[in-house]
């Protein structure tokens, strides 16, 4: 699936570039971003429950370099058939990249937390 973060490039260098970064992020359909390498007990993630926070950002030649970190929650099944599901708070590092030409969006999970 190709991602398209329009209003974060066109936000670029702009005082509100994180919440339109946020926001964009936060609408991308469930399962877009790969945050299931980030599950540490082979759980699902709760899109729901995802928050963003910016850490960093930088301009390359073709493209803008978005570090941000990543909390969500991670449902984890249980044992047996009397187990509920219960969930674990998790966090992960996402890099973003965008396109600078047509506003095209990869993501990665960086090993670093």
């Amino acid at each position: 699936m190709s991602v398209t973060l329009m209003e974060t490039r066109d936000s670029w260098g702009q005082q509100n570039f994180a919440d339109v970064l946020q926001r964009e992020l936060l609408s991308l359909p469930a399962g877009t971003l790969p945050l299931h390498l980030a599950t540490e007990q082979g759980g699902i993630v709760d899109d729901t429950s995802i928050e963003i926070s910016l850490l960093g950002s930088e301009e390359q030649a073709a493209t803008l370099e978005v570090r941000a970190w990543v909390f969500f929650e991670e449902i984890i099944s249980g044992c047996n058939c009397d187990d509920d599901p219960m969930s674990t708070r998790s966090l992960c590092t996402l890099l973003v990249r965008i396109d600078k030409t047509d506003a095209t969006a990869d993501f990665s999970v960086l090993e670093d937390r």
